[in-house]
């Protein structure tokens, strides 16, 4: 059968490749064969040492003959039926659940679990059945759980849009790279290149270089200083200049903070006066998403 193999080191995946695997089934069969072997070698040397002892001359009768023989196939009968007992209600039942188990682990989905009808295991299926179930639990509630907090992140997405949308300041979040993470639609006639202002863009295609990173790293300096601030623990006043044509803008900077530390910074640009505007012409509209 399928079942009486030896999985060769690192053939089991995940399996420590130093160590070897019998399966049940063989060591049950292993084991039989071989109190069945000695058994019949006992007995054997029984009959023999049986017959030793018998007077010279003297032939072995008949039913010393009969009893040797009955007396293996006694032995052969009873290995078979060992083998039989401990195949049905050890090596099979230790088959089943480590088929069951390898299924409640792998699988997303719920599955019953099927316990061996008989079995000599004591209370060790109902155990296992029940960690499945606990595991099957804590997925469907973990699977509630992402769902949930995907709609509350959602209904804050929503949110912070609608906000930004009604805003006359422009704001742009970027992370430390300099990429454009969000941004609104104020944002897009305060700059001189709309079109390049997008998603995963760099700032830097819009304004210069110089004030932002000056700003911020005084900010981080700051942070890290007073490990406790949050978003918009400081703030910092900056006056951006657009490229190409490099009109000032009044701008102020804060930073992002999470769990792990600085994660970006926002920018919120004062409302452009017309003046400025008309140095540069109406603003185009963006190729990308914006707020």
């Amino acid at each position: 059968m399928q079942d009486f193999e030896i999985e060769e080191p690192g053939e089991g995946g995940d399996e420590d490749p130093g160590r070897r695997r019998l399966h049940p089934r063989r060591v049950v069969a292993v084991v039989c064969l071989g109190m069945g072997v000695l058994a019949a070698l006992l007995f054997t040397l029984i009959v023999v040492l049986a017959l030793q002892s018998l007077p010279p001359g003297t032939g072995a009768p008949l039913t010393l003959w009969l009893a040797g023989i009955g007396g293996l196939m006694a032995i052969a009968t009873a290995a078979g039926l060992a083998w039989l007992f401990l195949e049905q209600h050890i090596a099979r039942p230790i088959a089943t659940l480590t088929r069951e188990t390898e299924g409640a682990v792998r699988s997303s989905a719920h599955t019953d679990f099927v316990l061996p009808r008989t079995h000599a295991l004591g209370e060790l299926p109902a155990l296992i059945a029940e960690l499945a179930e606990r595991l099957d639990t804590t997925r469907r509630d973990t699977t509630k759980a992402m769902a949930a907090a995907a709609a509350r992140a959602g209904e804050d997405v929503a949110r912070l849009e609608a906000i930004l949308r009604d805003l006359s300041e422009g704001v742009i979040v970027a992370d430390l790279e300099h990429r454009i993470v969000l941004y609104n639609r104020a944002a897009l006639w305060m700059v001189d290149a709309p079109d390049r202002l997008g998603l995963g863009r760099s700032l830097f295609d819009v304004v210069e270089r110089g004030s932002v990173d000056a700003t911020l790293a005084d900010l981080r300096g700051l942070a890290e200083e007073d490990a406790e601030n949050k978003i918009g623990g400081h703030t910092a006043s900056l006056e951006c200049l657009t490229v190409p044509a490099g009109v000032a803008l009044g701008a102020r900077m804060a930073l992002v903070r999470e769990e792990g530390g600085v994660t970006g910074y926002v920018l919120t640009i004062a409302a452009r006066t017309k003046a400025a505007a008309r140095q540069t012409g109406p603003a185009a509209v963006p190729p990308r998403p914006e707020f």
